[in-house]
């Protein structure tokens, strides 16, 4: 019970840690991770906030993945609900400023992108399952038989591309 217990805390540290440094990137205002750029071209086009966003492309990346036959895990669904929730919790209640310091804003990158490095080891530690988007990769990766660092470039790529053509912030 104790280990169950300690798996979903980290997998809930790590969700809510990775919905902080999305938000910190973001109010940044410096541009964004790739599937940032995408999440917030999407809220832009169809009215709906960063969150809800990032929570649709997931589930549709989740039905991919089935599709594929990847192996799905509480953490994996977890990541679609919660990382959302995150984000619109910390943007509707302002507790990342949004600053004028250009220093501050490159340091919140740095910041931002640091603690989403943390939050992916805390939620993987946990062993419950990958996000969805990393399943995907997985799946076109023994698809395509083409290295696991040219998918991950090509999905990145892709989505950086069509979020920036939606309106999101690539800098």
């Amino acid at each position: 019970m104790k280990s169950i217990i300690s798996k979903i805390v980290r997998l809930m540290v790590g969700y809510f840690l990775y919905g902080l440094g999305i938000v910190l990137t973001v109010n940044a205002h410096q541009g964004l991770v790739p599937w940032s750029v995408f999440h917030q071209g999407l809220s832009l086009q169809v009215h709906i906030t960063m969150g809800v966003a990032t929570q649709v492309v997931g589930i549709v990346i989740l039905v991919l993945d089935i599709i594929f036959g990847e192996r799905l895990g509480w953490g994996t669904i977890g990541n679609v609900v919660f990382i959302g929730t995150f984000i619109d919790l910390i943007m509707s209640n302002n507790w990342i400023p949004i600053p004028e310091n250009i220093a501050i804003c490159y340091g919140m990158i740095v910041v931002g992108m640091a603690v989403m490095a943390f939050a992916t080891y805390s939620y993987l530690s946990a062993q419950l399952g990958a996000g969805p988007r990393d399943g995907l990769m997985i799946a076109l990766t023994k698809r395509a038989n083409i290295s696991v660092g040219l998918i991950r470039n090509l999905i990145e790529v892709v989505v950086l591309i069509a979020g920036y053509f939606m309106g999101g912030s690539v800098g």
